[in-house]
């Protein structure tokens, strides 16, 4: 059930702050808010038994996510897989922690971005430069960040913040 929450939670915020934010940084970048990606990075926590349901239920979030926001069919869902895996991947070697949920958020959102520049630019559906990019990956980064810091705060069950990263 927390789990669910904050899921749709996070894809509410999205889609909110996407239409506040959008509306006036449309000339400068592309969509900053990933509170799903964010969402997606700290429930793993909640899946580590059951990695399939985990997969599932990332890719469902994407696709929640592409017609919500994005309109480029199931593209969106599959980096949302990829984001799941690669988070899988480096969660599986350490321990619940704080720092390997920002380490995450930066891996995965400049991972999400890069993949969605070439995307677009290479289909010529949204034409920006580098600096755009840049400049929308570090936005990213600040928003995402405070978004992983509020879920933190509020349900910190699953986080152990005293835990020691095991290297």
């Amino acid at each position: 059930m927390r789990v669910a929450l904050i899921i749709i939670f996070s894809l509410i915020m999205d889609i909110l702050f996407g239409l506040f934010i959008g509306s006036w940084s449309y000339h400068l970048t592309f969509h900053i808010t990933l509170f799903s990606i964010v969402a997606i990075i700290y429930v793993y926590r909640y899946f580590e038994n059951n990695l399939k349901a985990y997969f599932i239920i990332s890719f469902l979030v994407g696709i929640l996510y592409d017609l919500a926001i994005t309109n480029t069919g199931v593209f969106t869902g599959l980096i949302y897989l990829a984001i799941a895996f690669i988070t899988a991947l480096v969660a599986s070697y350490f321990k619940p922690h704080y720092l390997v949920n920002i380490i995450l958020v930066i891996i995965n959102i400049t991972i999400y971005m890069l993949i969605s520049y070439l995307f677009l630019t290479f289909y010529d559906l949204y034409l920006f430069n580098w600096w755009q990019l840049l400049f929308g990956i570090l936005g990213s980064y600040l928003i995402n960040l405070i978004y992983l810091t509020f879920l933190t705060i509020i349900n910190p069950k699953k986080m152990n913040r005293n835990n020691y990263l095991k290297l």
